[in-house]
Parts: structure tokens; C-alpha cells; sequence
């Protein structure tokens, strides 16, 4: 495995000369991000939420985001793969919400997410440690419909939780300590009310892609559904 610089050196080399593309890619889940945040001050310090309508709206906005997200985590995987690959923002961003394999992506993050929410209510340990060993079947997803773009869309949304799994075996806090290494970045994105997000948000997505393509081109787990 490369090491976190090395990872993030590549994050940087596809990067460069194309922070326009790669803002552009994730503006809108930057701008959706503030929706939701803005969404839910709205009903803590107002008090207001009649019949449920302000949570309701925070929560649609969360899962658009996540949705449109999808399409820029690809998104990046396969620059990552393909540094000269002709980066579309707006296209690429909706790539993946505008097909039906949306809803099973969808499913899975509801699972993943009502699974790591039990486990950090009960006991936080065991749900970050649900988090890291899930945290990579987007991508898994991903490799399983482009190496068998015949299957269904939902095939492969359970097996990539498990390949996952697999994968993350001994690389749990490796990955949990380049994630750490982001919260300097975060402070200074909050400090800088958020708008550093434009920028820190594809340096991030760049490394993780890249932590995955090295992870799956090291492991000899056998992606296939």
C-alpha cells in the first residue's frame, strides 16, 4: 500500500490544472451541505417544526446530496484510474442519479447508515468500526457493474458490503487515520465559513478514490457478484 502522502500526492497530481472541473464536480453537494446544515439551525434555534416538515426537508436534502454524490465518488474513481480522462461536472455529478442504479446505492447507504447509527448509539467503538469496514462498497459497487454492466442494478449492492468487509480486513485504522489527517483541512474549511469546502471536498474525494484503487490493486479479494 501506498502511504498517506503518496496517497495524497496523487490526489494532487490528477488535481492539478483542473481545480475548475474538480469544484465544479462538487459544488452542488458543497451547496446542498449548507441546505441541510442551514435546514436543521433553522429548527433548533427557531424551534419550528410543524408536523415534522422542517426534519423531513433536512432529511431530503441529505439524501439528494448523498445521491448526487454517488456520481462524483465515481466520478473520481475513474479519474484517479484515467488522470486524462475529460472531466464534465455537471453531466458526471448526475451520472448516477439519473439512472435506477440510484435507488439501490440509496438502500445500501440507508443500510449502512441505520447499521453505524445503532452501533454508535449502543456503543460508539463498534459502530466506527462498522463505518471503516463498509466504507468502501461504493466503489465496490461500482467495479462490480463495470465488469458486468449486464446485471441488474440491484446485484451487487449486498455483495459490495461484504467485499467491503473484506477488503478493510487490517486496513481499518490505516483508513481511519487518513481520514483524520483531513481535519486540519476541515477546521480551516469552517473557519473559513465553509466556503474552503469548494476546495477541500475534492482533495478529499481525490485521496479516498485513490486509497480504494490502491487498496483493490493490492488485495486479492475476488471482485465478482
Amino acid at each position: 500500500m501506498k502511504t498517506r502522502a503518496e496517497l495524497k500526492q496523487s490526489a494532487k497530481d490528477v488535481l492539478r490544472g483542473h481545480w475548475g472541473q474538480a469544484v465544479g464536480l462538487n459544488a452542488l453537494t458543497v451547496i446542498l451541505a449548507y441546505g441541510s446544515f442551514g435546514v436543521s439551525m433553522r429548527q433548533q434555534y427557531a424551534n419550528f417544526n410543524v408536523n415534522g416538515q422542517v426534519g423531513s426537508s433536512s432529511f431530503l436534502v441529505s439524501v439528494l446530496a448523498v445521491a448526487i454524490n454517488f456520481g462524483v465518488w465515481f466520478t473520481f474513481l475513474s479519474w484517479i484510474r484515467q488522470p486524462n480522462r475529460e472531466i464534465r461536472p455537471l453531466r458526471d455529478a448526475f451520472s448516477v442519479i439519473a439512472t435506477p442504479a440510484v435507488f439501490a446505492l440509496l438502500l445500501q447507504w440507508l443500510i449502512i447508515t441505520f447499521v453505524v447509527g445503532i452501533g454508535l448509539f449502543l456503543l460508539l467503538i463498534p459502530g466506527i468500526i462498522v463505518g471503516l469496514m463498509w466504507s468502501q462498497a461504493v466503489y465496490v459497487y461500482k467495479d462490480l457493474h463495470d465488469a458486468n454492466p449486464d446485471a441488474s442494478v440491484w446485484q451487487g449492492m449486498m455483495p459490495a458490503l461484504s467485499i467491503s468487509a473484506q477488503l478493510m480486513r487490517g486496513h481499518k485504522w490505516e483508513f481511519f487515520v487518513l481520514q483524520l489527517s483531513f481535519l486540519g483541512w476541515i477546521l480551516l474549511g469552517m473557519v473559513s465559513l465553509g466556503i474552503g469546502f469548494f476546495w477541500i471536498t475534492p482533495y478529499i474525494n481525490a485521496t479516498s478514490a485513490a486509497y480504494y484503487d490502491e487498496l483493490e490493486a493490492s488485495s486479492d479479494v475476488d471482485l465478482t457478484m
